[in-house]
């Protein structure tokens, strides 16, 4: 049961990762569209995460990875019986 407790948490987790990623990918391609000019200055590590919008993603991707990561340990505790 435990095993099993885990590999839904990894699950959730990795499709938690997946859908920040793609919110980023849009802001990226919105951003790259909007401000050509901008975008063209760039260097490569700039144009990972354009604009302010890309900080509020990675933002809430690290809360729900924490959430995740603290729901996980209180399950498995409760699911082993020492909480």
């Amino acid at each position: 049961m435990l095993i099993s407790w885990w590999a839904l948490v990894v699950a959730a987790i990795c499709a938690n990762l997946m859908f920040w990623l793609r919110q980023l990918a849009r802001v990226r391609r919105r951003f790259m569209a909007e401000h050509p000019a901008e975008w063209g200055r760039m260097g490569r590590r700039e144009q990972s995460n354009p604009g302010p919008q890309a900080g509020r993603i990675l933002l809430w991707h690290a809360c729900t990875f924490i959430l995740l990561i603290a729901a996980g340990g209180i399950g498995a505790a409760g699911i082993s019986g020492k909480f």
